[in-house]
């Protein structure tokens, strides 16, 4: 068997590489944070759980939900 080789520039190369490490971190802390909010969805519509244990629990993931979306944001601008 033989191995199909590409020649591609060094620099071009370089920038694909770097635009598409930038869609799979932007994609995994998408899943991240949609795991985050379905989290939260459900504590707070979970009627058994009380109101104040549900903010206790809602406080720590609304925090790391902040800290994606500012990462997305960021990935957003460089990627542009």
């Amino acid at each position: 068997m033989t191995e199909e080789v590409m020649m591609v520039p060094t620099k071009e190369f370089d920038q694909l590489v770097q635009y598409y490490k930038a869609e799979i971190t932007n994609n995994a802390l998408l899943n991240k944070g949609g795991r985050l909010a379905a989290e939260s969805h459900v504590i707070l519509c979970d009627k058994l759980i009380p109101d104040s244990i549900a903010i206790k629990k809602i406080k720590p993931l609304a925090r790391q939900r902040g800290c994606l979306t500012k990462r997305m944001r960021h990935w957003r601008l460089v990627k542009q």
